[in-house]
């Protein structure tokens, strides 16, 4: 069983404000599990009830040393992985219990609700939420969800920070406003009020009289949660004998033991996955809160489809459907959860019945299809290193590149301006790409710092407010930007690739047994053309009918064949173990005769850099192919720091790479990748002659003549 982790966004068209605070957006986890041609997947991510707060990034870290160990396994040994899973955290356990489940429902070709033998017909309509905020912007909102499904169950958030006089007044404001609604339509509707423990005792007793007047049918989580079990049964057990309305625990009510200590003092439980651990508890505390007689309510924190789609497995067998966030998220990436008026659809495909997108269902995959038009964002950097990433796409993108933006050089030639023979207009502004039917924004700049210029901005904005979607390399996430994401459209996407893998492990030249020949491109120098050179060899490879494949290590690479691994946003322990597992991906169905192309980056020659050697080592390459820039003395912009002869970086290099090596192989620098821009042609020639004299190996610039004589030497 092969597992792997991907980290992803959710956006809320709404953000939802309840007693401890607002929520706009949340990262959360994507967990798949591949056994016997079958994948199945899991949705997860961190939360807060307040007494028990768990990151994303620390479930990410307890997920991670953990799937690797999970080869040897089957997903059908469901005894065997429960001790493995008790010892998770409840979302860290939910993520991969979800996964297994899918598994399991999908091996069996049957949805999960099937398989236990639940009622269709048995399911209730969900509640919709209407959070905190001023009277006016409720009532907003609830008329926002009115326009978009017909609502009859209505949860009101309480517990305001602002006190119970303003709970009061939203109270009735909304009790007023389903009275009216009733009046106009006919059509009654439920008002349910869930204060997320933001009231004392005092509080709470004080505001039941007003519930009842109201006709409120349940009263969810008043107090506040205690950890110490003891001291939060005896808050439910002081207000229970006192309550004329349904009392229903959610933050105080995690798992079965909770449920068995609360039922003496409460109608009702919320059931949430990410509190639960998954399914597995899922049920038994479902059956277990049937059987004592309780209410049953379902519900969800921040979560997308996938999760949400998990939760209504068991819609059958509750009460209170509260499965709404993915109704409130403008990118929800899963399709498969359907609606009727207010009422969830069971997913009737196996297991959960949930797609996820297939530009996802590869490790190191990103959405932006080959084949998508795309414009190039590059202002100010059309002429120099700062739009080096845009300048490779517009190199080698095999796809359409309908224009480039950079407002300096609008209507300028680009054969004129960057040497590049391509018939790509200039333009000032997105605005004036649009009639050219671009689908995807690509910001090409590479700037100092890895933030987006201010001048760019405006341009990102505009492409999304038309719809575009938008791929960034920068080390700002514009998925993370507020303002920038709240502008995508639902169809739209935002890839911000340059972020750290999940799943991360550490190398074990693992790489090392796959029987296609791997070479790595290494540099005197950073930015010498180390992925040019990879480039073109591809270009060459496929132009003779040799299968071959470039894994992209960053982030112009990555863009350009649309997956790799950034390696600069990896931790230095991971980095390898990063490499590792691209170049597993990309070369798993390839035989002895394919070559995979291993993108290089930085310099054992320079001082502050770090990636040759996590390269050496992840990749376990089979050759090796040097890149230099012609008559390149010293480390650009430190002139104290020779660049040894080209002979000795050779042999370290070699010699280095021979080292880590289970097959014990020293592999061999097969020739030099001469980078003579600037050159003329003679002089260009006469650099080339002059590497092979001093190397003893075959040398050509690539770019200028094409990748047919390194090729050569490696076949």
């Amino acid at each position: 069983m092969r597992c792997r982790l991907r980290r992803f966004t959710l956006t809320k068209a709404v953000p939802l404000a309840i007693s401890r605070g607002v929520t706009a957006a949340v990262e959360h986890l994507l967990v798949e599990v591949e056994h016997d041609g079958l994948r199945g997947w899991g949705e997860t991510g961190g939360l807060d009830t307040g007494h028990r707060h768990y990151a994303t990034e620390a479930v990410a870290a307890e997920l991670e040393p953990l799937l690797p160990q999970l080869g040897e396994a089957s997903p059908l040994e469901e005894q065997a992985l429960e001790p493995l899973l008790a010892g998770l955290s409840p979302p860290a356990r939910c993520g991969l219990d979800l996964a297994l489940h899918d598994w399991r429902g999908k091996w069996l070709g049957q949805p999960l609700w099937r398989l236990w033998g639940l009622d269709p017909g048995a399911c209730a309509a969900t509640s919709v939420t209407l959070g905190l905020g001023s009277t006016e912007a409720v009532l907003a909102r609830l008329a926002r969800w009115w326009q978009q499904l017909p609502a009859t169950r209505i949860k009101l958030k309480l517990g305001s920070p602002d006190g119970v006089d303003h709970d009061r007044a939203l109270l009735t404001a909304v009790a007023a406003a389903l009275r009216q609604r009733r009046q106009d339509t006919g059509v009654a509707c439920e008002l349910q009020v869930d204060a997320n423990g933001g009231w004392t005792l005092e509080q709470a007793l004080a505001m039941l009289p007003l519930l009842e007047a109201h006709g409120v049918v349940l009263l969810e989580q008043p107090l506040a949660p205690h950890p110490d079990p003891a001291c939060d049964t005896a808050g439910f057990a002081a207000l229970h004998p006192h309550c004329p309305l349904p009392l229903v625990a959610d933050e105080s009510c995690w798992g079965l033991d909770d449920l068995l200590r609360l039922a003496p003092h409460v109608d009702g439980i919320n059931i949430k996955l990410l509190k639960s651990g998954g399914l597995s508890e899922a049920l038994l505390m479902a059956r277990t809160a049937r059987r004592l007689g309780l209410g049953l309510m379902l519900g969800c924190y921040s979560d997308g489809s996938l999760l949400n789609g998990a939760a209504a497995q068991l819609l059958p067998l509750v009460r209170w459907p509260d499965l709404d966030s993915h109704l409130n998220l403008v990118d929800d990436p899963f399709t498969g959860l359907h609606c009727a008026a207010d009422q969830l659809q069971l997913p009737r495909q196996p297991g959960l019945g949930i797609a996820v997108p297939a530009a996802w269902q590869g490790s190191a995959a990103g959405p932006l299809r080959p084949e998508a038009p795309v414009v190039v964002l590059l202002h100010g950097g059309l002429d120099n290193l700062s739009g080096k990433t845009g300048l490779a796409l517009l190199r080698y993108r095999p796809g359409p590149i309908v224009a480039v933006v950079d407002p300096r050089h609008a209507g300028a030639s680009l054969e004129a301006v960057t040497g590049i023979e391509r018939a790509v207009p200039v333009v000032g502004s997105v605005a004036e790409a649009l009639p050219l039917g671009p689908e995807v924004a690509v910001i090409g700049l590479a700037p100092s710092g890895g933030q987006l210029p201010g001048e760019a901005r405006a341009d990102v904005a505009a492409a999304l407010r038309a719809g575009l979607s938008v791929a960034s390399g920068l080390h700002s996430r514009i998925a993370a930007d507020p303002e920038l994401a709240a502008l995508r459209h639902p169809q739209a996407w935002i890839w911000d690739l340059r972020q750290e893998p999940a799943a991360l492990a550490v190398a074990a030249a693992r790489a090392a047994a796959l029987p296609c020949r791997r070479l790595l491109a290494v540099g005197s120098d950073m930015a010498v053309g180390k992925m040019s050179a990879c480039l073109e060899l591809l270009a060459e490879a496929r132009r003779r009918g040799l299968e071959a494949r470039f894994v992209g290590t960053g982030q112009a690479g990555i863009l350009i064949s649309g997956a790799g691994v950034p390696l600069d946003a990896v931790r230095v322990d991971y980095a390898a173990g990063a490499v590792e597992a691209a170049v597993l991906e990309a070369g798993r169905d390839l035989g002895p005769a394919a070559l995979l192309l291993v993108e290089g980056q930085g310099s054992l020659a320079h001082p502050g850099s770090t990636a040759t050697l996590p390269l050496l080592r992840g990749s376990q390459p089979t050759d090796l192919l040097l890149v230099h820039r012609a008559g390149q003395r010293h480390i650009k912009g430190l002139p104290a720091l020779a660049i040894p002869p080209l002979g000795e970086l050779i042999t370290a290099v070699e010699a280095l790479a021979a080292l880590a090596r289970p097959d014990g192989r020293r592999p061999r620098v097969r020739a030099v990748a001469l980078n003579t821009a600037g050159l003329e042609p003679g002089a260009a020639q006469r650099a080339c002659a002059e590497v092979e004299l001093s190397t003893g190996l075959p040398c050509a610039d690539p770019v200028r003549c094409g990748g047919g004589r390194l090729l050569d030497a490696l076949t």
